[in-house]
């Protein structure tokens, strides 16, 4: 069974598990003997805790956040894009003005990812204390769910700002629950990553050696980004130390046309891509970044370019601009777009293609920038070297932190642009986003470094209010 094609028992198991577990207001209609009876059945052997697991992650597929709104979101509100068409909310996020009531922002990039921790929280209830599964596989499960949680809850808190960390299913709870400071979620981020790194398997074996799935290295790789968005520079070195280590498993591609196909070594998790045409391999990053056609103000896919900004930062013989970022000519007019997912438009191109969450290059640049904060400049451009190598370029020499650093921060935007709002993050952790972004755009406020609480929430629970400052 493959997260390719999930079988009847799958879609089943995923469809019944999901209505108990996502909407309150269907929780609550559903009578607790017929919830309890339900559960046993999802619960009762191996394959069908797996199963329910698979659909955790089709669900994360579908969830077009992590497979392509979070990308072009933080790409237009930092330096990286630009947009060439009419959608008002493209529009409103290059010119970071979010609307509070705006409906994107509200299911995209908070009601479903919630769901979705729901029913990670689901999946963990229904496997504590359960004998009817193998107890290695069970541990698995809770920390892929538990890494799952983890996961979704550091993207909230990075675009919201305070936000709930729900550990819970239970419906009056979640409904009554409150914003908590940054500060004590990511000392929850540390305790549910450090769980699911005890829990999970530390090897690709158990799933076809794809890496579709959460190992223990997916967790120790995102604590490691956890402790480093902490400034507990020490742990995050640690953390990033013990994947690069891991040489049987990862390797940098030689070939960076390699870096985002279902067979790199770089890849420490990635996402399977399997879009409404059930078309396997094309990712909708590839269906909506590669520009083949002359934008207008109509444009569905094939409107966000790179922008002048970003592309400049490129020397000519980095092999990064000639690989992952692709041009097009029309007329008079040139188009710089990110080319680091080849296949697009329903038809593939290349080899088959899955999206990226975690890869062992930003591990590299995460133990540099820990290394360099601890005044270890040698380890430091010893790793920023290791990237800056693979991308065609020769070893940099610096002699002060402050150098150390800016090179790093000028490389992590190189190597990780168009991946999960990387530079959108950094910008903002480092406290750079009011110098970098208030010179080049006209309206930007303070302010715009956290997105609203959507609005109907507040007024569904008074315990998430106050509203972010600037809305």
């Amino acid at each position: 069974m493959n997260l390719y094609t999930l079988n009847n028992l799958t879609l089943v198991l995923l469809i019944t598990f999901c209505c108990l577990m996502t909407g309150c207001e269907e929780f609550v209609e559903i009578d607790a003997p017929r919830t309890e009876v339900v559960r046993e059945t999802v619960f009762s052997s191996d394959q069908t805790a797996t199963a329910a697991m698979n659909g955790i992650y089709a669900e994360m597929r579908d969830l077009s956040l992590f497979t392509y709104h979070l990308v072009a979101a933080a790409g237009l509100l930092s330096d990286d894009f630009t947009y060439l068409a009419s959608s008002q909310q493209n529009l409103d996020y290059e010119t970071n003005n979010i609307q509070v009531n705006s409906s994107e922002v509200f299911s995209v990039f908070w009601q479903r990812p919630y769901k979705l921790v729901n029913n990670a929280n689901g999946i963990i209830e229904g496997l504590t204390d359960n004998s009817q599964v193998s107890p290695g596989l069970r541990d698995h499960l809770i920390g892929e769910a538990i890494f799952i949680r983890a996961f979704v809850h550091f993207y909230l808190t990075n675009l919201f700002g305070k936000v709930p960390y729900i550990t819970t299913t239970d419906v009056e709870t979640n409904n009554s629950i409150s914003r908590i400071d940054i500060d004590l979620i990511y000392d929850q981020l540390v305790s549910d990553l450090l769980e699911a790194q005890s829990l999970m398997y530390d090897s690709y074996d158990f799933f076809e050696n794809e890496r579709v799935r959460a190992t223990q290295f997916a967790a120790t790789s995102l604590l490691a980004r956890v402790y480093l968005y902490s400034e507990d520079w020490e742990s995050a070195e640690t953390q990033s130390t013990s994947v690069i280590e891991r040489s049987d498993l990862f390797k940098l591609e030689e070939d960076l046309n390699n870096v985002f196909i279902t067979t790199s070594e770089e890849a420490i998790l990635q996402l399977v891509t399997q879009n409404i045409f059930e078309i396997e391999g094309i990712t909708f990053l590839g269906d909506f970044l590669v520009i083949n056609d002359s934008p207008g103000p109509n444009s569905f896919i094939g409107a966000i370019a790179i922008n002048d900004n970003l592309f400049s930062i490129f020397d000519p013989s980095d092999s990064r601009q000639n690989d992952w970022i692709g041009t097009y000519i029309s007329g008079q007019e040139s188009y710089n777009f990110s080319n680091k997912y080849k296949n697009f438009q329903f038809f593939q191109t290349g080899p088959p293609e899955h999206t990226m969450l975690l890869r062992l290059a930003e591990q590299y640049l995460i133990r540099a920038e820990a290394r360099a904060q601890q005044n270890n400049l040698s380890g430091a451009l010893m790793d920023l070297n290791t990237v800056r190598n693979r991308a065609d370029l020769a070893d940099t020499t610096l002699n002060d932190q402050e150098s150390a650093l800016s090179a790093i921060e000028l490389e992590r935007r190189k190597e990780l642009f168009a991946e999960d709002g990387h530079r959108w993050f950094d910008l903002k952790r480092t406290n750079r986003a009011d110098a970098v972004l208030g010179a080049i755009k006209p309206d930007w406020q303070s302010t715009d470094v956290l997105f609203p609480i959507p609005e109907v929430e507040i007024l569904n629970n008074s315990n998430l209010g106050p509203q972010n400052s600037g809305y």
